[in-house]
């Protein structure tokens, strides 16, 4: 990738460079041309055992048709061009003719060797994906994600396969989540079940008790309680019919209490005779599925003796019903999902494989063998063996499925006899592949069916369905998640300004930050806009809340609509407030975070990590009361060890200071006025953030087209971009600039790259 700064420099014009276009027009010979020039300045420190930075120059070859040598000579390009090698004090010198031709033979290498699409391992849904895809899979109106661990975020993102592990906690997670999804989704009939007289045990104090069976009841004399196990099918609300008698001795009835696991749910009176023995009811008694224990205690026993006689109040049970939940009319989504079921011409089991067959397929997201049906039916055999009815039965195959590799994870089979060791996806792989990127869901009805056509694996089919997903509401999970996750603005959700300094910063303002670069990229998506706006445009999405905060008026409601700016300042989404605020510490700007920002995220050349332990930024009170945040870092990164990375990332960061913590422009930092002027490495001149702009926009247009391009591609395949990628990216960036930059091109640039469309078996990513 050609150096940030550098580029600038040659691009702006704003040096004479005729020694390095000299040097780009004839060829380069590196033995003869470039070799000498790193003898002599650079291996003095750079080779042998004691190399500086490990790098031993001597050793390093020029980049081979594998490019295993390409991000060394990146990073030596970057070096090269900020100016810190070779060092200040160092004692050989590099004349700036050199320089420059080193930093041109750099800039112009690229990797040569054959076309390799890479290897996207076994990738797990993210906690967005799962949430979608069950959602879309099963119609169900709740996220079961709540609860989920956040998931893990690799090169910027959250749905790269090398960092989406499952722990067993997550799995624990995904077990409930399947019980409850299924409940959800297949509709019950109501189920009934009992417990008969001779299902129950008389006990008192833990004991055995006796209470013999007369006339089909079991009849209880003394203290105790008699108990039994009833089963419910499903979780729900059960009604609780109980066939009771009694023998009626003394001034009061029988009176008994009823309890559900050890908990009394109520007290009774029984009235009816034990001939009668009248069914009375418990409604809507919550139960969850599985085994409860019912208990039935006698409150109120009573022995009289009388004229040599002798009564017994005595209760006695017929038996007990358990009836319920309650059946519901079921949905078009459940209608879909059981799409067969048991009559006088379809056996139980012929029922439930039809289900299956037609299931896990788009559960899956890939045609399936019998086997794989016949397997999950095992669980729907052993369901119905212990007595579950068939509404029951079918929900074990069912949740079975959702806690399967090929539901949790997107694979994609090495073909056993593929040519060579690179392939190209299915047609149901690139449906797969299309929907997670645009949907961050699985396929719907018509991709299924232009994959079962064949007709992904042509440019048009794929144009087509890439076209119409596009329009589909659900390409507002690409629009969010893309979004929130390259402008960092997920960040908002834990930014806290000091409330001291920042009482107006309020939940509707941080809300208002949050939505503006969604609207923004969704109104970038919908009139098919040029990417190239996302640096400087002359519009934003504001609502009445976000206006008031920039000083704009005419502007109602929480409804974000698109404004045309008046502010210079203003316009693409570096200046816009949440992404302003997230590069900022609660109490004042912080420049080398904006700074650190554009590199990342405009730019993909990162500085490096800062070293161990430097000293934080003084507040300003005490000796730095009076100074403003920019004499503050410029005192800091004073330290030699400091200044390297600082004097390319300040500069840019400085252009930002005429923004505050939340973004509203400003004139003065404290009582000092704000400078926002700064020298890049290589002399370049920039004031404020409209220069910055143009250089991105105009002098560095190729690498900001490359750096989204390469993010974009890599949200979509789910791997970070390596030196082999570099070709694609190269022509998705050709392909923007023959289409005027528009947001389509981008989107069908990608779908139509080559590691999109491909995958390496074996080997690393």
């Amino acid at each position: 990738m050609v150096p940030f700064l550098r580029c600038i420099l040659m691009s702006a014009g704003v040096a004479s460079l005729a020694s390095v276009a000299g040097a780009v027009d004839a060829p380069v010979d590196f033995a003869r041309d470039i070799k000498p020039v790193i003898d002599a300045a650079c291996v003095a420190c750079h080779s042998g055992a004691k190399a500086k930075a490990g790098l031993d120059l001597q050793r390093l070859a020029p980049p081979d048709s594998r490019a295993t040598t390409l991000k060394h000579w990146r990073l030596i390009g970057t070096l090269l061009t900020n100016g810190d090698m070779p060092p200040e004090d160092a004692t050989a010198k590099l004349a700036e003719a050199d320089r420059d031709r080193l930093i041109a033979w750099i800039a112009g290498l690229r990797y040569t060797g054959p076309q390799d699409p890479g290897r996207v391992t076994l990738r797990r849904l993210n906690r967005s994906e799962y949430a979608n895809t069950v959602r879309d899979l099963l119609g169900v109106e709740f996220d079961p994600t709540q609860d989920f661990p956040t998931d893990d975020v690799g090169d910027g993102f959250d749905n790269q396969a090398d960092v989406l592990s499952l722990a067993p906690l997550l799995f624990e997670k995904y077990t409930a989540s399947a019980q409850r999804l299924i409940d959800k989704a297949v509709p019950v009939k109501q189920v009934k079940t009992d417990i008969a007289a001779d299902g129950f045990t008389a006990t008192a104090g833990a004991k055995t008790i006796a209470a013999p069976l007369a006339d089909g009841m079991r009849v209880l004399k003394e203290g105790g309680e008699f108990s039994g196990v009833v089963y419910a099918p499903v979780s729900g609300k059960y009604t609780i019919k109980l066939a009771l008698g009694a023998d009626q001795v003394g001034p009061e009835p029988v009176r008994v209490a009823i309890k559900v696991d050890g908990q009394v749910v109520k007290e009774l009176k029984v009235t009816a005779s034990r001939k009668s023995h009248a069914p009375q009811s418990l409604t809507l008694v919550p139960l969850d599925r599985g085994e409860h224990q019912l208990a039935i205690l006698f409150l109120n026993p009573l022995h009289l003796e009388k004229d040599g006689k002798t009564a017994d109040r005595a209760l006695a049970v017929a038996g007990v019903e358990l009836q319920g939940p309650t059946a519901i009319p079921a949905t078009p989504a459940q209608k879909k999902l059981m799409c067969a079921e048991p009559s006088a011409t379809i056996a139980p089991r012929e029922a439930a494989r039809t289900i299956l067959a037609a299931f896990l397929p788009r559960a899956w997201r890939h045609p399936v063998d019998k086997e794989d049906v016949e397997r999950l039916l095992g669980l729907f055999d052993q369901a119905v063996t212990v007595g579950d009815p068939w509404e029951v039965a079918i929900r074990q195959p069912l949740q079975a499925a959702l806690l399967s590799p090929n539901f949790l994870y997107r694979v994609e089979r090495d073909p056993a006899n593929a040519a060579g060791n690179v392939y190209k996806l299915s047609d149901h792989e690139i449906a797969s592949r299309l929907s997670y990127f645009l949907w961050a869901s699985m396929p719907d009805e018509a991709l299924f069916a232009a994959a079962a056509k064949g007709e992904l694996t042509t440019i048009d089919g794929r144009k087509a369905q890439t076209t119409r997903m596009l329009k589909d509401p659900k390409a507002r999970s690409l629009i969010e998640n893309f979004t929130e996750q390259w402008l960092m603005t997920r960040n908002l959700e834990a930014f806290t300004p000091d409330p001291k300094l920042f009482r107006e910063f309020t939940p509707a303002l941080r809300k208002a930050m949050a939505d503006e670069p969604i609207a923004f990229m969704a109104t970038m998506m919908q009139e098919d806009r040029s990417v190239l706006e996302f640096i400087k445009s002359d519009w934003t999405m504001v609502n009445a809340v976000l206006a008031k905060h920039y000083g704009m008026s005419g502007v109602d409601g929480a409804q974000m609509r698109k404004v045309t700016l008046t502010e210079r300042e203003r316009g693409g989404v570096l200046t816009m407030a949440g992404v302003l605020a997230v590069t900022s510490n609660p109490d004042r700007t912080n420049p080398p975070r904006r700074g650190k920002f554009v590199l990342e995220q405009m730019l993909n050349d990162p500085p490096p990590p800062p070293p161990p332990m430097v000293p934080q930024l003084p507040k300003k009170s005490g000796p730095s009361a009076g100074m403003t945040t920019r004499q503050l870092f410029e005192r800091h990164r004073s330290d030699a060890s400091c200044m390297s990375c600082h004097k390319r990332i300040d500069p840019i960061g400085f252009a930002f200071e005429a923004f505050d913590v939340l973004g509203r422009v400003r004139a003065r930092d404290g009582n000092a006025a704000i400078d926002t002027s700064g020298v890049l490495p290589g002399g370049i001149e920039i004031s404020g953030v409209e220069d910055l702009k143009k250089l991105l926009s105009e002098g560095k247009r190729r690498e900001f087209l490359r750096c989204l391009a390469a993010k974009m591609t890599t949200y979509a395949i789910g791997r970070g971009m390596q030196p082999f990628d570099e070709p694609a990216i190269d022509a998705l960036v050709d392909h923007l600039a023959a289409n005027d930059h528009r947001f389509s091109a981008l989107i069908l640039g990608v779908v139509e790259s080559y590691p999109f469309l491909h995958r390496r078996i074996g080997g690393p990513p």
